[in-house]
């Protein structure tokens, strides 16, 4: 296949775009779910994407890479910011450097690395332990069987 430069002429043309991001919009023109006339919001697009069974089972490229050295990748929901431990290390930061705040960014940078050094081994065992209870909290109100340990 030839490349062919991205301009709107030629997306509005339906002409497939090879080797680079091409948008919903053009995805969709190149399989044939819209017509390059149509106008449709953002909301839309992603929709009609998400109902081709095809790419709703595509994997990301982060989980291939995970998956492929043996582990498992799990995202969090968006928005969901209790789910994750690292959110609670941040607070704990937060509130030492406020505590020990010197108003100089010279200050700052010797107390964010102290901080960092006082989230011991058995604070992150407290910050999992918590998340985990808003998650299996979430599954037992959502009936998700599979996140409940």
């Amino acid at each position: 296949t030839k490349r062919v430069p991205v301009t709107s002429a030629s997306l509005l043309k339906g002409t497939p775009v090879v080797g680079i991001t091409k948008g919903l919009r053009q995805v969709l023109i190149e399989r044939g779910l819209i017509d390059p006339d149509t106008r449709l919001a953002k909301e839309e697009l992603a929709a009609r994407l998400a109902a081709c069974e095809d790419f709703y089972n595509e994997k990301s490229l982060v989980h291939v890479l995970v998956e492929g050295r043996g582990h498992k990748c799990l995202f969090y929901p968006k928005f969901h910011c209790e789910l994750n431990p690292i959110e609670r290390v941040w607070c704990h930061m937060k509130k030492y450097i406020r505590a020990h705040c010197t108003y100089n960014i010279v200050g700052l940078r010797q107390n964010w690395r102290i901080g960092l050094d006082t989230v011991t081994p058995e604070l992150w065992k407290k910050f999992f332990r918590k998340s985990l209870d808003y998650v299996q909290g979430y599954a037992a109100a959502h009936k998700l069987s599979c996140l409940l340990v």
